[in-house]
């Protein structure tokens, strides 16, 4: 493999995602650079904002996610987009740098939030509306959403089962498990809006 900025004039992102045969990074947040393990660093996507999040996830060998603010997209390594959704509260929510994809690459979760304080509030600005949304890629659809409760104060990550049907959720003490539909078939789940997960275990360590 050549070096890996090799032939590029801007910072890259210190941070890749891998799939069986590329690397994937990021110019100042606001391309996704690919290049298969034998070939240089190409732009794949270019994102509108430069509010996008530094690291892309790979959800197959050939689709990438991206995360931009308020909207997500999905590229094939072509650059040709897959799917985008746009979150309901538009700016006043963000997504954050954490998904989970499943190993067969059917379903994947991100998290998005809200803050308030700061500035003329005078207060410290802080985490005040959480939730996790899940996604079909064969739907290229929403099909869940989790509300995080309580609201994170420190430690707060998540992951999706094997085969999509359960979530797992770390909110600082607590382990919430949840049931995201996906097991489901998917004609049944295209016919219904997206779905509030329903919690199965509730344990405190």
């Amino acid at each position: 493999m050549s070096p890996l900025g090799s032939g590029l004039d801007r910072a890259l992102s210190f941070r890749f995602a891998i799939s069986d045969d590329s690397l994937a990074t990021a110019e100042e947040s606001t391309r996704v650079l690919l290049r298969k393990f034998v070939e240089p660093l190409r732009v794949t996507w270019e994102g509108k904002s430069h509010l996008c999040l530094p690291t892309p996830a790979f959800v197959t060998n050939t689709e990438l996610l991206t995360l931009c603010w308020y909207e997500l997209t999905v590229v094939n390594t072509k650059g040709q987009i897959i799917m985008q959704d746009r979150l309901e509260g538009g700016k006043k929510e963000s997504l954050e740098e954490l998904t989970s994809v499943t190993r067969d690459g059917k379903f994947f979760a991100v998290s998005a939030e809200q803050e308030k304080g700061g500035f003329m509030d005078l207060t410290d600005i802080r985490r005040s509306r959480t939730r996790i949304l899940i996604y079909d890629t064969n739907l290229r659809k929403r099909i869940s959403s989790v509300q995080v409760v309580p609201i994170p104060k420190a430690d707060y990550d998540f992951a999706l089962s094997r085969d999509g049907s359960k979530l797992a959720v770390m909110i600082d003490d607590h382990l919430n498990i949840y049931a995201t539909g996906a097991a489901e078939k998917p004609t049944e789940r295209s016919r219904q809006p997206p779905s509030s997960a329903s919690t199965l275990v509730i344990r405190k360590r």
